[in-house]
C-alpha cells in the first residue's frame, strides 16, 4: 500500500514555503501519497497543480493557523503552553484530513521541529496523545553548539530537546552535519543530514539588480540580503565607511525593524543610509520572489555572512556555492566551520573591523585565485546541499520508520 507523508509547518514566509515545494516535490516524485497542512494552502496546492499535474490525485492540503496565545503569565509558561496547544492542535488537524479524504497518515514530518520543541513536555502526551510517528527538520539546535557538556548527556525533562526521546519520534534531521552524532547519541536515535537546499530559478532581466551592476561600476560588489541585526548589518556599515570606496561598492536589500536596535544603532544606520556616500545601494523592500533574490545576489562578488551569535545553517553558503561567489563569514559555530572546510571564502571574528578589513583586502587581492583553487571544494559543498541529497535524506527519513 502506498505510504502516505505528512508535511506540516506553521509558519508561511520566506525559505518556508521554499522549503515546502521542494520536500513536497521530492516525495511525490517517490511515489507517496502526499498531505500538507501549513498556512495559506492555496499556494502549494496551486504549485502541485501547475507543475506536478501527474501527482494531483496523490495530494492533500490542509490550512492550519501558527496560533500564539498571550496571558498575564510569565512567558516560559505562555511558550509551554502554546507548545502543548500545537501537539493538540496539530492531531485534530490531521484527523480532519484523514476523514475528509479517506486515508490513513504514516508519518508527520514536521518541516519546523522547532516550534513543536519545549522543555518539560512528558513524553506520554506525545506518544500516546498524539498517535502518530512522526520525525521533522530541527533549524535550530542551539545549546549542542553553546554547551559541549550537554553534548555527551542523555536529555533530561527539563531540556528543551527531551520530547526528540518520545518513541513516537522515529529520527530527526539536522541541518548541521556537524552535530548529527552528538545529537544521536544525545536522544539515542538516528539523526539524518539534511541538505541547506535553495531555489535557483533567476530573473535574468531583473531590474534591480541591473541598477546595482550600473552603478557599482566594475568595483567588488559586497553584499547582504535581509537586514536582520542578526546578520550584521551594523558590521557591514562600519565596513563600508572604512574601507577603499574606489575598490568596493555595498549592497543592502531588505526591510529593516528598527525595534530590534537602540536607539544609538538606529541613528548609525539612518545616518549611513541617508548620507550622500556614493559607494553604496539601498533597496529596503521585502524581497518575496526567490528569482528576484537570486539576481541581485548573483550580482554580488562577496556575500557579506559575519552573523552575530548565529550558530545554526545559512542557505547563503549554499547559494555562494551555485552562483560561483566567495564569501566573508563569521569565524564560528556552523557558519564557520563550513566556510574554512570547504575553503567557500575567508572568515574573520565578530565586532572586530580591523580584522574584517584584513579579510576584506585579502578577497580582494585573491578573489580570482580563491574562485579557481578551490572550486571543486565549492562544488563538493553544493552536492552536499542539492536536490539529490534531499532524495538520499528523505529514503534514509522514511527507511527508519518502518
Amino acid at each position: 500500500m502506498t505510504k502516505v507523508i505528512a508535511l506540516v509547518d506553521p509558519h508561511f514566509k520566506g525559505h518556508h514555503l521554499t522549503y515546502m515545494k521542494f520536500f513536497v516535490t521530492c516525495l511525490l516524485n517517490k511515489g507517496y501519497k502526499v498531505c500538507v497542512l501549513m498556512p495559506q494552502k492555496e499556494v502549494i496546492s496551486d504549485f502541485v497543480k501547475n507543475n506536478l499535474p501527474q501527482h494531483a490525485s496523490s495530494f492533500f492540503a490542509q490550512n492550519i493557523e501558527n496560533k500564539e496565545f498571550n496571558s498575564f503569565l510569565p512567558s516560559v509558561i505562555n511558550r509551554y503552553l502554546n507548545t502543548l496547544y500545537r501537539w493538540y492542535y496539530l492531531k485534530k488537524k490531521l484527523a480532519v484530513l484523514e476523514k475528509n479524504h479517506h486515508i490513513k497518515v504514516d508519518l508527520v514530518f514536521l518541516a519546523w521541529l522547532d516550534s513543536f520543541l519545549f522543555k518539560y513536555i512528558p513524553h506520554f502526551f506525545i506518544n500516546y496523545i498524539f498517535a502518530y510517528n512522526w520525525s521533522g527538520l530541527y533549524f535550530q539546535p542551539n545549546h549542542m553548539r553553546l554547551n559541549s557538556f550537554k553534548q555527551n548527556k542523555r536529555t533530561k525533562f527539563i531540556d528543551r530537546d527531551n520530547i526528540l526521546s518520545a518513541k513516537s519520534c522515529k529520527s530527526v534531521a539536522l541541518l548541521d552535519s556537524f552535530i548529527c552524532n552528538q545529537l544521536s547519541n544525545r536522544i539515542g536515535k538516528s539523526v539524518a543530514s539534511f541538505p541547506d537546499i535553495i531555489n535557483t530559478e533567476i530573473d535574468s532581466k531583473n531590474t534591480i539588480a541591473e541598477s546595482i551592476k550600473l552603478k557599482s561600476a566594475s568595483r567588488r560588489i559586497v553584499g547582504i540580503i535581509g537586514l536582520e541585526k542578526r546578520k550584521g548589518v551594523l558590521e557591514m556599515i562600519n565596513l563600508a565607511k572604512n574601507s577603499d570606496e574606489k575598490k568596493f561598492f555595498y549592497v543592502f536589500v531588505g526591510e529593516i525593524n528598527y525595534a530590534e536596535y537602540t536607539l544609538e544603532q538606529k541613528e548609525v544606520i539612518e545616518s549611513y543610509f541617508n548620507s550622500n556616500i556614493e559607494n553604496k545601494f539601498l533597496y529596503l523592500n521585502y524581497i518575496s520572489q526567490e528569482t528576484t533574490y537570486n539576481a541581485i545576489f548573483s550580482t554580488f562578488d562577496i556575500a557579506f555572512v559575519v552573523y552575530q551569535n548565529f550558530l545554526t545553517s545559512s542557505n547563503v553558503l549554499t547559494k555562494a556555492a551555485y552562483f560561483n561567489k566567495l564569501v566573508m563569514a563569521v569565524n564560528k559555530y556552523y557558519i564557520g566551520d563550513t566556510v574554512t572546510m570547504f575553503k567557500l571564502g575567508v572568515t574573520t571574528p565578530e565586532s572586530d573591523l580591523s580584522e574584517h578589513l584584513k579579510a576584506l583586502n585579502f578577497l580582494f587581492d585573491n578573489y580570482e585565485k580563491l574562485l579557481i583553487e578551490n572550486e571543486t571544494l565549492r562544488k563538493t559543498f553544493y552536492r552536499q546541499n542539492s536536490l539529490q541529497k534531499l532524495n538520499e535524506s528523505f529514503d534514509q527519513i522514511i527507511n527508519l520508520n518502518d
